[in-house]
C-alpha cells in the first residue's frame, strides 16, 4: 500500500500575537490510514516535531459541525490524555479546512468530546472537562504549600491557598498578589515532588475583561519544565477561583463568582492570554490562535 504524504500545520494558541502562546503541530490523516494505529510512527513523529504538543486528527463526520478524532502526543513521544492549547490550534486548522463551519468537535480517547466554537471577532472558545478544585487535608496542604513556596524561593506564609486535582497529583498554589511572579526564579527539580502539574497563581483584582489572574505552570515529570500556556491548567485555575475556597476572595470583587470571567495571563517566557469561565460541568477557554506554517510530512 502506497501511503500519501501527511498534511501538517503548525500554530500558536492563547496569545494576542503570532509569536507567543503554546506551540502545536496538527497532522491530518484519512480515517482509514494505518499510520493512525501505528504507535511508533506517532511517537517518532512527535519527537521529530519536538513541539510542546503534537495532535493527530482524522475526519470522522463532515457536516455543519465537523467531527474529528484526536490523539495528542508530547515531544518525548508519549501520549497525553488532553491538551487545551493544541485543541485551539486544531480548531483553528479545521476551521480553515471547513470555512463555513462555526463549530467543530474532537472525539478524544478518554475525555469525551471537546467542542470548539468560532466567534465573529476571530477568537475561538473550547470547552474542556472541569478539573475539580480539591481541598487537601491540613497536613497535605501544608506539605504542598512548602514544596511550591520553597521551589519559588518564597516563605510558606506567602501561599494563601492550595487546591489539588488529577486525583491529588497536581497542585495549584495561590500566592500573594504583590509578589513579582513573572521574575520569580523557580527550582524545577524541586517540583518533581509533585507528580503532575504545579501551578503558581495570584488574584490581582478586576479589569475590563473580568477578574484578573496571573499564573505559571510547571510539569517537569511530563518533560515540560514550564508550560508556555496550559489549557488544562487553566481549567484547574478556573475551579480554584470560581468554585474553590478562593471564591470567597473573588466574591469580594464580583457579586457571583460562579458567573465570573477570568482574564487570565500566563507569565511564561512566550506568554499566554485567555478568558475562562464555567460552562455547566465544563470550563470554557477563549483565546486566539495563529497558523505559523503548513506542509507535507514526507518521511514516515
Amino acid at each position: 500500500m502506497t501511503l500519501a504524504p501527511v498534511q501538517y500545520y503548525t500554530g500558536n494558541a492563547f496569545t494576542s500575537t503570532p509569536h507567543g502562546g503554546g506551540q502545536a503541530a496538527i497532522l491530518i490523516l484519512p480515517a482509514s490510514d494505518p499510520r493512525l494505529q501505528n504507535d511508533e510512527f506517532k511517537a517518532a513523529t512527535a519527537r521529530d516535531f519536538n513541539l510542546p504538543m503534537i495532535a493527530f486528527h482524522a475526519l470522522l463526520e463532515d457536516g455543519p459541525v465537523p467531527r474529528y478524532s484526536v490523539e495528542w502526543r508530547l515531544p518525548d513521544g508519549n501520549e497525553a490524555p488532553l491538551c487545551g492549547h493544541a485543541s485551539l490550534v486544531g480548531a483553528h486548522t479545521v476551521f480553515s479546512l471547513h470555512p463555513d463551519a462555526v463549530a467543530v468537535e474532537f472525539e478524544t480517547k478518554t475525555r469525551g468530546v471537546v467542542r470548539a466554537d468560532k466567534f465573529p471577532n476571530g477568537e475561538i472558545g473550547i470547552e474542556l472537562e472541569l478539573q475539580a478544585a480539591g481541598v487537601p487535608a491540613p497536613e497535605e496542604k501544608k506539605r504542598l504549600a512548602h514544596i511550591l513556596a520553597s521551589a519559588a524561593g518564597l516563605n510558606d506564609d506567602d501561599v494563601l491557598e492550595v487546591t489539588t486535582w488529577q486525583d491529588g497529583g497536581a497542585a495549584t498554589a495561590e500566592i500573594r498578589p504583590d509578589i513579582d511572579l513573572a521574575n520569580t526564579k523557580v527550582d524545577i527539580e524541586a517540583l518533581r515532588a509533585i507528580p503532575h502539574h504545579s501551578i503558581l497563581t495570584q488574584l490581582l483584582g478586576t479589569g475590563d475583561d473580568g477578574v484578573r489572574v496571573n499564573s505559571r505552570v510547571f510539569i517537569p515529570n511530563w518533560g515540560v519544565d514550564e508550560d508556555p500556556v496550559c489549557g488544562s491548567g487553566h481549567s484547574a485555575i478556573t475551579a480554584h477561583y470560581l468554585l474553590g475556597p478562593s471564591s470567597v476572595r473573588v466574591g469580594e470583587l464580583v457579586s457571583d463568582p460562579a458567573a465570573a470571567t477570568l482574564d487570565a495571563k500566563q507569565l511564561s517566557a512566550r506568554g499566554g492570554a485567555l478568558k475562562t469561565s464555567l460552562a455547566g460541568k465544563n470550563v470554557r477557554l477563549v483565546g486566539r490562535a495563529w497558523r505559523t506554517g503548513k506542509g507535507e510530512l514526507e518521511v514516515f
